[in-house]
């Protein structure tokens, strides 16, 4: 993560990503997210783009390690 971020982490809203969700034309179950699973909690960033807080750039620990990463999720 960048140094920027890590220092104003304690001024982010806190989420946990949603447990199970629909996905897809079909409507199929997903679990968590591609990049975070289940009730993993994120650290969400201040809107920046004016689009509603629709797209929000996150931190949080990534599904396939243990690092934290920061990324741009959907708000859904």
């Amino acid at each position: 993560m960048s140094e920027q971020f890590e220092k104003r982490l304690e001024w982010y809203l806190v989420a946990n990503v949603t447990s199970e969700q629909p996905f897809g034309e079909k409507h199929e179950i997903q679990y968590g997210t591609k990049h975070f699973s289940p009730n993993t909690k994120v650290y969400c960033s201040a809107a920046i783009w004016g689009d509603g807080y629709e797209k929000i750039v996150v931190a949080g620990r990534h599904r396939g390690s243990s690092k934290l990463v920061q990324m741009v999720i959907h708000e859904k």
